[in-house]
């Protein structure tokens, strides 16, 4: 599953950057679902529902998230002080030093207190909304609301009730950026886990291992696409199609790439999965230090931006994962044995 997260960190990175439609929000929907399974997946057969479990399970996500964050972070702010506010809220409306103790301890903690995260500024990593309702959703797993099948297929009847509930009442989509809506793709994420002997065995009967990758690309070429060759009529509706078909290709992947990680190149499994999480949370960060090399913070020339920022988010990453997340690594292990 590693080479798959990191393709989708890029994905996010050549939305934001390249402004390719679609990709990025069909990415976070994707690790919501992969989310819900990974983290099912450890409670269920690693840690287990007692205090003792819980209190390791939530060690073992902090220091996974939060070192090599606040290092990111710390080069992200010193660029953000090197170029300026002003040059900064340029490249991107919420990246900009914080004003208040509340602004600073969001931005530590990667809370960001609302129902839209997305919305919440300062950001100076801005990618880390979507964190917080990861951090969201970790917590209740935890708790157990995935803990049973029955208790997962309630989780998943009440999000879809709601998802149907939003649309009808307010704005037709899956709502990119809402902690409530953001339950579809995590329960769904819950649910394949429960189910998967059972959607293995059917991958495996009508062969379709490989069906599904080309479903995943053609189904991101199609919203992609659609949003600038298609009316706008037609379009939202296209977006709104692929959009549920995004998830469902998404949480049946997501078990076939749990059966054959092993079979994939470990190495190379392992080194891109574990840039993932870097590229994705410093991608701004290090687009805006290429835009300072040349002084371009309105993206004008967007793929040179692009092409130095991921050379400089990658190489950037490389060093912290490799120089904090590694050591960390042994502590991990040791909280998990």
């Amino acid at each position: 599953m590693g080479i798959y997260r990191f393709l989708l960190a890029l994905n996010v990175v050549i939305f934001h950057l390249l402004d390719v439609p679609a990709i990025g929000p069909f990415a976070v929907f994707s690790f919501f679902v992969l989310s819900g399974f990974l983290m099912t997946l450890i409670m269920k057969e690693t840690y287990g529902y007692s205090l003792s479990g819980l209190s390791k399970y939530a060690m073992n996500r902090f220091l996974r998230l939060f070192p090599s964050y606040w290092v990111l972070l710390l080069i992200t702010i010193l660029a953000i002080g090197l170029v300026g506010n002003s040059n900064s809220k340029a490249f991107h409306h919420a990246m900009f030093l914080p004003t208040t103790y509340s602004e600073w301890a969001s931005n530590l903690s990667l809370i960001f207190w609302s129902q839209t995260p997305i919305e919440i500024v300062p950001r100076m990593a801005p990618a880390t909304w979507a964190l917080t309702i990861e951090l969201f959703f970790y917590l209740i797993i935890g708790l157990g609301v995935s803990s049973s099948k029955v208790s997962t297929l309630t989780w998943v009847s009440v999000s879809v009730l709601y998802t149907i509930y939003f649309n009808l009442t307010s704005h037709i989509g899956l709502g990119y950026g809402t902690i409530w809506l953001a339950s579809l793709p995590f329960s769904l994420g819950a649910m394949v886990y429960h189910f998967k002997n059972e959607i293995s065995k059917l991958i495996e009967k009508l062969s379709i291992g490989n069906l599904l990758f080309i479903a995943y690309i053609t189904n991101l070429f199609v919203a992609s696409l659609s949003s600038n060759l298609l009316n706008e009529n037609l379009s939202w509706k296209v977006s709104f199609l692929s959009s549920i078909l995004n998830l469902l290709i998404s949480a049946v992947l997501t078990v076939h790439l749990f059966n054959i990680d092993r079979s994939l190149s470990r190495r190379w499994n392992s080194i891109l999965g574990n840039l993932s999480y870097p590229v994705y949370v410093f991608h701004w960060g290090g687009a805006l230090i290429a835009a300072a090399i040349f002084n371009d913070f309105t993206r004008e020339n967007s793929i040179i931006i692009f092409g130095f920022g991921l050379v400089i988010t990658l190489i950037i990453s490389y060093l912290v994962e490799y120089n904090v997340s590694n050591r960390i690594e042994r502590l991990r292990r040791r909280i998990k044995n």
